[in-house]
């Protein structure tokens, strides 16, 4: 599994970051052509099999799509490694498991997850916007 080299801070050559970024990439490629989206990848979805081939799991948050669809947002999703269009509330597609494959790639690289504090910042962002639009219109001032 990826999570257990980062949980070791396991370094990884760079020639094996970029074969684990291709693989990744050419496995989100083959569900995204088979009309699947994964929405819920993450280190502990990442598996690396005895031939040393990545292999992606635990397709219990995936979909089936359509062409062009957009889903609303989901509920049971790994905050770290969601599209900001996810944390928001907005509307999502396929591009949003290239963005956790991003994710998942700084911080096998870098051993720290990616923009912890903006997803922070998005949520209250969205909290603080909800807050305004459901209060009362207050009164201007004219001058």
């Amino acid at each position: 599994m990826i999570k257990d080299c980062i949980d070791k801070d396991q370094t990884i050559p760079e020639d094996d970051l970029y074969t684990v970024m291709v693989e990744m990439l050419l496995g989100v490629q083959h569900l995204h052509r088979n009309g699947i989206i994964h929405k819920d990848l993450k280190p502990q979805n990442v598996l690396i099999d005895e031939d040393g081939k990545i292999r992606i799991s635990d397709y219990a948050s995936s979909r089936i799509f359509s062409n062009y669809e957009e889903y609303p947002y989901p509920v049971t999703i790994t905050y770290n490694y969601m599209s900001p269009e996810m944390i928001t509330g907005e509307k999502y597609g396929l591009k949003t498991d290239i963005w956790s494959i991003g994710c998942i790639m700084h911080e096998l690289a870098c051993f720290e997850v990616i923009l912890l504090f903006i997803y922070s910042l998005f949520i209250t962002v969205k909290h603080y916007n909800n807050k305004l639009n459901s209060s009362p219109k207050l009164n201007t001032i004219q001058t």
